[in-house]
């Protein structure tokens, strides 16, 4: 029984599930204490306070692996008032649980978590979409039906369309991973403007990364260098294209950026435990970026530009070089 949002007591407002990780990585006291959650209906709430469970928001996507989404949820055997929205947007997500039928059974993933739509953003500024994101002005037209059935339904339609869809990177990247190679090749996913293909065809280890494509999602395992101005990863693999073979792959990130996104606290957190166990262990970081290769020529090396931040995810790794 999912919910897009909750009222977090801690802060004493209704947040999103990402600003439930942010709050909670920004707690700089050890060990971080878990938040309290309740339903984000005013009346309700005044009525029942019923609570309101947050799964995995504790766990940094750029580190723990975990197959279940971060999300909230009702939890079970609490009192809601009849006419709550949540509880009716719950109900409706249930329903479209069971009803999606034209998407594959996956391995290791329900159907509501399975994205076929990447919308990538341009700029750092841009507020992120995920999956379930819902129109305030859309909450309050549907309040305005009388019939429950009706209201549920339209939360349906209306949810239908958004389970798929996220500008979040690493929602795309949860779905790769947890995929099986045969799954990778069936599952489709479309990242306007440039069409649509299966998961396998937009994700590109880094050493057959190549000049002149279109932006594709590079993967691959990575070295972190700290310098003033910020981070460049340099990946293991060089290129084994023939006509750039042996060019290094790098991508950079400015210092400044970092620090003004939403959400820099755990960014930076993973970046410098990262540099840390490279120190101590010479284990590298796992990089996912969408972006495109540019031929440095002088440097005989490709970097891959990105538009956004939003579009990297850096994931720690327990192997050794």
């Amino acid at each position: 029984m999912s919910i897009p949002k909750a009222f977090c007591t801690d802060v004493n407002r209704i947040i999103d599930i990402v600003e439930a990780r942010e709050i909670f990585f920004s707690q700089t006291k050890h060990p971080r204490k878990r938040l309290d959650f309740r339903c984000p209906d005013n009346e309700c709430r005044q009525a029942h306070n019923p609570e309101v469970l947050g799964i995995n928001y504790d766990k940094n996507p750029q580190e723990d692996d975990f197959v279940q989404r971060s999300h909230f949820r009702l939890k079970k055997g609490t009192t809601h008032l009849p006419t709550c929205p949540w509880a009716e947007i719950s109900q409706a997500l249930d329903e479209l649980e069971r009803e999606i039928g034209n998407k594959p059974y996956l391995s290791h993933l329900k159907k509501s978590e399975i994205i076929n739509v990447f919308n990538p953003l341009s700029n750092d500024e841009c507020d992120t979409k995920f999956t379930m994101d819902i129109d305030a002005g859309f909450l309050e037209r549907i309040k305005l039906i009388s019939d429950r059935r009706e209201r549920i339904n339209e939360l349906k339609g209306y949810l239908k369309n958004a389970l798929n869809s996220t500008s979040r990177l690493h929602e795309v990247v949860h779905c790769f991973k947890f995929m099986t190679p045969e799954e990778q090749k069936a599952v489709s996913l479309s990242i306007p403007p440039y069409g649509e293909k299966s998961y396998r065809s937009w994700f590109r280890s880094s050493m057959y990364c190549r000049e002149n494509e279109q932006p594709l999602i590079y993967y691959g395992a990575a070295n972190i260098m700290e310098y003033r101005t910020g981070y460049s990863f340099k990946f293991w693999n060089k290129s084994v294209q023939s006509d750039q073979s042996n060019c290094e792959v790098f991508t950079f990130v400015k210092r400044e950026r970092i620090s003004k996104l939403r959400g820099a606290k755990a960014i930076l957190d993973v970046l410098e435990r990262g540099i840390g166990m490279q120190m101590r262990h010479r284990y590298p970081v796992d990089i996912f970026v969408f972006g495109k290769a540019v031929l440095t020529i002088e440097k005989h090396r490709l970097d891959i530009h990105i538009h956004s931040l939003h579009s990297l995810v850096v994931m720690l790794t327990e192997r050794g070089a």
